[in-house]
C-alpha cells in the first residue's frame, strides 16, 4: 500500500484482481459463476460470454469480461433502471445507487471532471444527474445517460486518434442533445 485504505485514489488494475481474489474467496464460486446466475440468467442473456483468466484460472477481473454488445446493453439497461428488470429487482437499488455515487473526483486532459466508484465511471454534470460509463481496455463501453434515459454500447479496439477522453466527449455531448429533446 501506498497510503492508508480509504484514503487516496490510486486506479490500478491490482484493486480489481484483488476484489476478484476477495469475492472468488467469500463466494465459495468462481465469479463468473456468480456472475451467470445472479444477471446472466435473470436477464435472459442471449449469448454466452467469456472471461480472460490466468494460468491458474483465476479470472481477470480488470478486463477479462467478453460479452456482445447486447448483453452489454442490457447490463446498462439494468444500471438505468436502478437495479430492476421487467419489475423485478435484480440488483439492491441502494446498492446500485452507492455504485454509481462517485467517492473520488479526478480531471482529465480535456478538463473534464470524472468521478469513481464501485467499479464505475460518472461523468461529472451540474445540476443533472452524472453520466455513469465503465471502459474497458481495448475500448469498449457501456455509458449511460439518466437524463435523456439513454445508453451507449461501444466494442471495438481503442483508436490511435481517439482516447478515452474522446469518447466520453462524444457520448457526452449526443446524449445531452438528447436530453434537450
Amino acid at each position: 500500500f501506498d497510503s492508508e485504505p480509504g484514503t487516496t485514489f490510486l486506479y490500478n488494475d491490482y484493486n480489481a484482481l484483488l476484489l476478484g481474489f476477495v469475492l472468488e474467496r467469500a463466494l465459495g464460486e468462481s465469479v463468473s459463476s456468480y456472475l451467470e446466475r445472479k444477471l446472466w440468467e435473470p436477464l435472459g442473456m442471449e449469448y454466452e460470454a467469456s472471461w480472460n483468466s490466468d494460468e491458474n484460472g483465476f479470472e481477470q477481473m480488470q478486463s477479462g469480461l467478453n460479452a456482445r454488445a447486447v448483453e452489454y446493453a442490457k447490463i446498462g439497461r439494468l444500471v438505468l433502471k436502478n437495479g430492476t428488470w421487467d419489475n423485478s429487482a435484480i440488483v439492491d437499488s441502494v446498492w446500485i445507487s452507492q455504485s454509481i455515487a462517485p467517492t473520488d473526483t479526478l480531471a482529465f486532459r480535456s478538463g473534464q471532471q470524472w468521478g469513481y466508484g464501485y467499479l464505475w465511471w460518472m461523468a461529472i454534470k451540474e445540476g443533472i444527474p452524472n453520466d455513469i460509463f465503465a471502459c474497458g481496455n481495448m475500448g469498449q463501453f457501456i455509458y449511460i445517460n439518466p437524463a435523456s434515459n439513454s445508453l451507449i454500447i461501444r466494442n471495438g479496439l481503442q483508436s490511435g486518434q481517439i482516447d478515452d477522453d474522446d469518447w466520453i466527449d462524444i457520448f457526452s455531448n449526443y446524449t445531452g442533445r438528447l436530453a434537450q429533446h
